[in-house]
């Protein structure tokens, strides 16, 4: 199991704590939680999993020291738990104060330019406007940036290739812990990660730290959380926001809430995949609950037909591919000899591709099938 952390140097203010305090938290409470042993669902065996972890520290706009591999390969017991936390705790910290340092490098840089193109214009005046109206950072610039849309995307590559140096014959699950300021270039790249990450069959989970969205003190930072959700329900993860710590339940060996969200998987979707979160909010923390605001509607999705044809091979097959492709199962009808599956594969936020495909049955080699387009409705006004 490979846990990434998005770290970002940040306040929150409705809770008084700093980001990368709550980045603690979160992960302290997420690790006591998987590794405890629990009892299978429907028998009586006891199951306790073994955990591989793999850390790794992603900055955003920084490329050093923006990846830092704080621990490769940690086998987690509960013996060992206490000694692997305090481990990631010192090494942030040194991480931490890495990062500020970098970061008033970057600030005196552009503090220097700044004076520059001061001086530069009062010396000319006003004859060469239209090229002193643009702010150019140096061309050799000894710390070396990223855009911002690029790092989100780079931060689910060194996860997946944290997890090919990890044991083989794993169950694969990719841990995000973020304040949810995260953006994407485009959805071809969304796409081509996606891809990669259902064909590798790497779940990937997301724990939200931080408070919500509230008008007076985010500074234009709002997190994306519908993103967040669609990854999530696309890869077969969790969304978990405001991580809770483990109640430990009254029926012995029940699982918990993080057990239930990185060590179980399914094909079958209920809806569209995405079950909004309903949890309480804390003390302080500001939502907007009025109907009347179009941002808290349920969006309206309408279906466009693409194409139908048939195909002479059996309805496992295509199951066995259309799955591997990242198709869930939404529904199945069983009726008069013959059996109807629709598939559904999340595409984007609200666009939903299904695949309808109907066979006989006892199944035959040959199967009907139909491909639906199921997005958002984008409605105009002047």
């Amino acid at each position: 199991m490979a846990v990434e952390e998005d770290k970002v140097q940040a306040k929150d203010i409705q809770r008084g704590r700093v980001m990368i305090d709550e980045i603690l938290i979160s992960l302290r409470r997420s690790v006591e939680g998987f590794i405890n042993s629990f009892r299978i669902p429907g028998s009586t065996r006891y199951f306790e999993p073994i955990v591989f972890a793999t850390v790794i520290v992603h900055t955003p706009f920084f490329t050093t020291p923006a990846q830092q591999v704080l621990v490769q390969g940690w086998k987690l017991t509960k013996v060992n738990v206490v000694e692997f936390l305090s481990a990631i705790e010192k090494q942030l910290q040194l991480l931490e104060d890495n990062i500020a340092h970098v970061s008033g490098l970057v600030h005196d840089q552009l503090a220097e330019v700044r004076q520059r193109q001061a001086d530069s214009e009062k010396l000319v005046g006003s004859l060469f406007e239209e090229n002193t109206e643009k702010l150019v950072l140096p061309s050799k610039t000894e710390i070396s940036m990223v855009s911002p849309d690029s790092g989100f995307i780079n931060l689910l590559r060194y996860g997946m290739l944290a997890l090919r140096l990890l044991p083989p014959s794993s169950c694969p699950n990719l841990v995000v812990i973020t304040d949810g300021m995260i953006t994407l270039p485009d959805i071809h790249v969304l796409d081509s990660v996606l891809s990669q990450l259902r064909n590798n069959a790497v779940a990937v989970s997301f724990l939200h730290v931080g408070s919500q969205f509230h008008p007076h003190c985010a500074l234009g930072l709002v997190p994306y959380v519908e993103l967040m959700q669609f990854i999530a329900s696309a890869t077969t993860g969790s969304y978990i926001p405001s991580p809770p710590a483990v109640v430990f339940p009254d029926m012995p060996g029940k699982m918990n809430i993080y057990q239930i969200s990185f060590l179980t998987w399914s094909f079958m979707k209920g809806g569209l995949g995405i079950e909004p979160y309903s949890g309480e909010l804390s003390k302080g923390e500001w939502c907007v609950r009025n109907r009347r605001f179009d941002g808290n509607r349920e969006p309206q999705l309408l279906t466009k037909k693409q194409s139908e044809d048939s195909l002479n091979v059996t309805l496992s097959s295509v199951l066995c591919c259309r799955m591997r492709e990242g198709y869930f199962v939404k529904s199945v009808y069983l009726k008069d000899e013959a059996v109807d599956l629709c598939l559904v594969l999340p595409w984007s936020n609200h666009i939903y591709i299904e695949y309808y495909v109907s066979s006989d049955w006892p199944p035959t080699e040959s199967v009907r099938y139909a491909i639906s387009i199921k997005g958002k409705h984008l409605s105009s006004t002047i």
